[in-house]
């Protein structure tokens, strides 16, 4: 039988014994100390072997939400097509956690941190029609338009997704410029207003071979838009060459360009995706008038609107109303709140009012109608924002 001191390395009693030499007791103790030594250095080189994996850039971290209470509650409510896809992704277990009335702060940024980062790895996340409604920063259009599977540029593209619709997520850290290829070609941005000129350069062509750039729209190219036809540029001794593309007023507003470049003797081809995406304007209709007969809203709203000193917007419809002369109407900028503040009955009032409405500065509202009132041939009134003192 074994003694474990001696499978140790350790001394025995008899070791120990007055009979010992004390030099053999230290070789053994200095043995023993150069072993748990090493083993221990070697469980720190290999500690982390088991976290090989690390984090994504774009994980969501303490502190990348700022208003996790509001999130929460804007998830819940499934506020938009984002907030309801998103919802619907979470595991059971992450929707109560989000939903209980009684979370804390941090518990809540807890659940909401556990599922959107879930999401970075969903391939389906993105389509046009969920995020229509969601103005999309150059980079996220770009990457979308790649439409990434898998990976780190998935998790960017849906972590600026999740950045875009929820302003009270921060943004992630910028990525790093990707390392030039050996053939390429890019624009000195990424993105431009209208009537700019984009810097164009290309690298890695045979040197003195014709490339032909094409700058076409990612989601097919307008007839009437100007430049969308293919040029030639010479490449230097160097393989490199410079251009330029205006960036057209006519059919570019909110667009994503595809650049390419392909040369034509060795048939090396490079492309970048590109935007006009600055002062895009994302179209959202806040009122419809309905059907003629519908309600008393009126219909043929050709004056347009106002904006009032209280910020409400003020117009007219031509025709409609229960009389059938037209109407005043009033409504928020978001589409709330819409009224009728005025019906006009052509005899008293006038009828068709045709025109826009103006405020005063005494903060009331003047407009004029084409006909009707005493003598038939239209009237100028004047009525308050609230639709008293006609």
């Amino acid at each position: 039988m074994h003694h474990v001191p001696h499978l140790l390395g350790l001394p025995s009693a008899n070791d120990l014994s007055p009979c010992s030499t004390p030099p053999n007791v230290a070789r053994r103790l200095v043995h023993l100390a150069g072993m748990l030594l090493a083993a221990f250095v070697a469980a720190i080189a290999l500690a982390p072997a088991a976290h090989a994996q690390s984090p994504s850039m774009s994980t969501l971290r303490r502190g990348d939400i700022a208003q996790a209470t509001a999130l929460a509650q804007t998830l819940t409510a499934h506020a938009d097509p984002v907030s309801a896809y998103v919802w619907a992704q979470f595991p059971p277990a992450t929707q109560l956690a989000i939903a209980n009335a009684a979370a804390s702060p941090m518990e809540l940024e807890t659940a909401l941190l556990s599922g959107l980062n879930a999401l970075l790895a969903d391939n389906q996340f993105f389509s046009v029609a969920r995020f229509a409604g969601v103005r999309l920063s150059p980079q996220t259009r770009i990457l979308s338009v790649r439409s990434p599977s898998s990976g780190e540029d998935l998790a960017r593209r849906n972590r600026l997704l999740l950045e875009d619709t929820y302003p009270s997520i921060r943004k992630g850290p910028p990525v790093r410029p990707a390392l030039p290829t050996a053939t390429g070609v890019r624009t000195s941005q990424d993105d431009y207003p209208p009537g700019a000129t984009a810097p164009i350069h290309g690298w890695g062509f045979t040197p003195g071979e014709t490339v032909v750039l094409h700058v076409v729209h990612v989601t097919g190219t307008p007839p009437f838009g100007q430049g969308h036809l293919p040029w030639s540029v010479v490449a230097g001794t160097d393989g490199a060459f410079q251009s330029s593309w205006h960036v057209d007023e006519d059919d570019s507003l909110g667009a994503t360009f595809r650049l390419t470049a392909v040369g034509q003797s060795s048939n090396r081809t490079a492309e970048h995706f590109f935007t006009d995406a600055l002062e895009a304007r994302v179209f959202e209709q806040i009122k419809s008038f309905g059907a003629i007969t519908s309600e008393d809203i009126g219909y043929q709203a050709d004056a347009g609107v106002i904006q009032g000193t209280d910020g409400a917007l003020y117009g007219t419809t031509q025709y409609g109303g229960s009389s059938g002369y037209g109407t005043v109407f009033k409504l928020n900028p978001d589409g709330t709140g819409f009224t009728t503040l005025q019906i006009f009955d052509y005899a008293n009032d006038g009828g068709y009012p045709y025109g826009a409405l103006t405020q005063g500065a005494d903060g009331a509202l003047y407009g004029t109608t084409a006909s009707g009132g005493s003598s038939g041939y239209g009237t100028v009134f004047k009525l308050n924002p609230d639709g008293t003192g006609f």
